[in-house]
């Protein structure tokens, strides 16, 4: 485990200390929590399990990863079945949505060398894979801990309460192209940004004035759910205002904040976006952090993984 990880404190006897918690510092015998986290003392019959796994972006560019992938696509009802074979895929950018009323939602969007069809069932070179079957998360019971600055907005006594989340986390790629190649001969890596926006209730100017001043915040909200303890926590450390304004139609009708804001490296940490992922079995997890270097002009700057997670984009699934 790593400071500034998020995890999931379960086994207590005192419900109140089952929850998700974020580190502050660890070390081989002693895990310390953020100040913003309540914990309880324990009896000494409570068997406590604190278990979690993240990924980063990168902190130094010898760090940097690249990775890449092959997808089919099949019209199995033909015959002969078709197949689309796309080759060299990477992950350009992943966004996610929480709306009022909607199921969690989110795209991938790739960037590769080619695609190739074919009418032959014999060209196929993947493997079908079944749908995972974990419940779909949405946003009316599986959203929590929406904390600015460390600090739980609905839990305070005037609770802040939201319509939507979103965020789109973005490397940026380019396709090589050159003479005599039709697909692309190469995938080159941009600026790896962090953006997305909030529209909160309006019931204080606290979002406004930080616009007004340029005051960082650091965001995260939970998107677990609680009957299987499966889910994640989005953590941007470092956020900056882009835009505030006031949306209010007319009579009889509630006022909303519109707020964008762009993710920037932490100091402190050196980092501008962290995902962590909670599992209903950590059997296959392993004891410790597992960090894939390769080539300077790679996907992402520096991902830390756990569980064996290779990019963001099995990440999700």
């Amino acid at each position: 485990m790593v400071d500034g990880q998020f995890v999931k404190v379960s086994g207590a006897n005192n419900a109140e200390n089952n929850k998700i918690v974020q580190i502050d510092t660890v070390t081989d015998t002693v895990i310390t929590v953020k100040d913003q986290y309540t914990l309880v003392d324990e009896t000494s019959t409570a068997t406590v399990s604190v278990k979690g796994c993240l990924i980063q972006n990168a902190k130094q560019s010898s760090d940097e990863v690249r990775i890449s992938y092959f997808v089919e696509r099949a019209l199995q009802d033909m015959d002969p079945v078709y197949r689309w074979s796309y080759r060299g895929l990477m992950v350009n950018s992943i966004s996610m949505s929480a709306q009022t009323k909607s199921i969690l939602t989110g795209s991938i969007d790739f960037l590769g060398k080619d695609s190739l069809s074919y009418s032959d069932g014999t060209k196929s070179q993947g493997t079908l894979v079944n749908a995972v079957s974990t419940e779909k998360l949405n946003a009316a019971y599986h959203i929590g801990g929406i904390r600015i600055d460390g600090v739980d907005l609905r839990s305070q006594s005037s609770p802040v309460f939201f319509q939507s989340l979103d965020f789109t986390i973005n490397n940026n790629l380019r396709g090589l192209q050159a003479v005599g190649e039709v697909g692309n001969i190469g995938v080159s890596a941009g600026d790896f940004t962090a953006d997305g926006s909030f529209s909160p209730y309006f019931s204080n100017d606290d979002m406004y004035q930080k616009f007004l001043n340029g005051t960082a915040f650091s965001l995260s909200y939970e998107a677990v759910n609680s009957s299987t303890g499966e889910g994640y926590v989005f953590h941007f450390p470092r956020c900056k205002v882009q835009d505030s304004g006031l949306e209010g139609s007319g009579k009889n009708t509630d006022i909303q904040e519109s707020v964008s804001w762009t993710a920037l490296e932490d100091p402190t940490t050196q980092i501008t976006v962290q995902i962590d992922r909670f599992l209903a079995d950590y059997a296959t997890a392993p004891d410790d952090p597992t960090v894939y270097t390769g080539q300077s002009n790679c996907l992402y700057r520096r991902i830390i993984y756990h569980s064996g997670f290779r990019s963001f984009a099995p990440f999700f699934v």
